[in-house]
């Protein structure tokens, strides 16, 4: 079966943002600065700064390995990257809910847009990856046995044949 076209976009969107996270950590080892430099909230963690780059960069590269696997599961119509974007995107809403909840309540409205935005995509990908057409393309076809395993087929005319 064809790859339905969304999920060729959501497989897309996860080789994007694993590219996003390899150029991300790139840029912030390139220019020698710490991470604080460019978050500077990150400084208020009891961390290390040399410890909290650590953390940061591989947590960045652990999220991309998992993005490019699956994609490449979707890409394949693989049912378990399905199931696996699935649940990601459902725990995302979940977290995003709490996420746009706090924006608003504090009049953070770059926060909220963020949130609204985030929601609406994980959204798309809960219902879009439910639909019957993409659960099908993703269905593994019964096997066909070879040929040689099938029984031998009646001769033509012959109504009661012999096992």
């Amino acid at each position: 079966m064809e790859r339905p076209k969304g999920v060729t976009v959501i497989a897309i969107l996860n080789f994007l943002g694993a590219a996003g996270a390899v150029l991300l950590v790139l840029g912030v080892g390139l220019t020698g600065k710490p991470l604080t430099d460019f978050m500077p909230e990150l400084g208020e963690f009891p961390l290390d700064p040399a410890l909290l780059q650590a953390v940061f960069t591989g947590a960045l590269l652990f999220s991309a390995l998992i993005s490019v696997v699956l994609g490449l599961g979707l890409w394949k119509l693989q049912n378990w990257a399905r199931i696996v974007v699935f649940v990601f995107a459902c725990l995302s809403v979940l977290g995003n809910l709490f996420g746009v909840i706090g924006a608003a309540a504090q009049a953070k409205d770059r926060e909220l847009l963020t949130g609204i935005v985030t929601l609406a995509y994980n959204g798309w990908i809960i219902w879009y990856l439910w639909q019957p057409h993409v659960k099908q393309a993703f269905a593994k076809a019964p096997p066909t046995p070879p040929a040689s395993a099938l029984p031998p087929s009646p001769p033509p005319g012959d109504s009661n044949p012999q096992p």
